[in-house]
């Protein structure tokens, strides 16, 4: 385990034993994944951008779900499971800092899929959920990008961070994945077929498992868990 996970568990067993709390926290997952594969196409002129979302196999999220939680349990010091609620119920507990509703939760754990940023010279603007982006250059660029929000029910403090700004090398094998020549001639202008959805969704997977295996193993999720329990509101 890394240094930093250490010294959290280290601050954890202190807490124990001068009776602020217990040692093992309780967590409340609440899942938010995309329902849709996303296509967000740059074209030479602004005429011919376009977005488009299309279904996805029914079994995506519940293979993501199911990699994240193998995940999760191996969290130390985390009692964790899902819970029923959604995060707008979770906002509206924040602002009216009101958590009676999950008070037997030390922590509530948002995981969703946060997207991307496309910057193009001095413009730039998200790309939802999960997908593709297609260039009338024929360079198309696969992407997910597995986020955390972290909020402490005891004082209301949240943070969040995404995988976005981990290494270069993670980004490039499991948040996007640029395919040069991805199309046929002109095919890249077009919405996708199936068969190219297909494609995606099974890269996406290979993301998917790669980004699970280190959205809790990372220094930047203990910092984040150190900091809702050491900032106040």
């Amino acid at each position: 385990m890394k240094l930093v996970a250490i010294l959290w568990l280290m601050v954890m067993g202190i807490s124990s034993a001068s009776g602020q709390g217990n040692a093992v926290k309780n967590v409340g997952v609440i899942f938010v994944l995309s329902d849709s594969i996303y296509q967000n196409h740059l074209g030479f002129t602004i005429f011919e951008n376009f977005n488009k979302a299309y279904p996805q196999h029914d079994s995506i999220n519940v293979i993501i779900k199911g990699l994240l939680n193998k995940e999760i349990k191996e969290i130390k010091g985390f009692n964790a499971c899902t819970i029923d609620f959604s995060v707008n119920e979770i906002r509206d507990m924040i602002e009216n800092h009101n958590f009676s509703p999950v008070s037997a939760y030390d922590i509530i754990m948002i995981v969703k899929d946060v997207g991307t940023t496309t910057t193009r010279g001095y413009q730039s603007w998200r790309n939802k959920g999960r997908g593709i982006n297609t260039e009338a250059r024929n360079i198309a660029k696969i992407y997910a990008n597995l986020g955390v929000e972290l909020l402490n029910t005891s004082n209301g403090v949240t943070k969040a961070y995404d995988l976005y700004s981990q290494s270069y090398e993670l980004r490039n094998k499991a948040i996007v994945r640029i395919k040069k020549k991805y199309f046929s001639p002109g095919e890249n202008r077009k919405e996708l077929s199936n068969e190219k959805l297909t494609d995606i969704q099974e890269n996406l997977m290979e993301m998917y498992r790669l980004q699970a295996k280190v959205l809790f193993d990372n220094d930047q999720f203990y910092k984040t868990v150190s900091k809702i329990f050491k900032e106040k509101k």
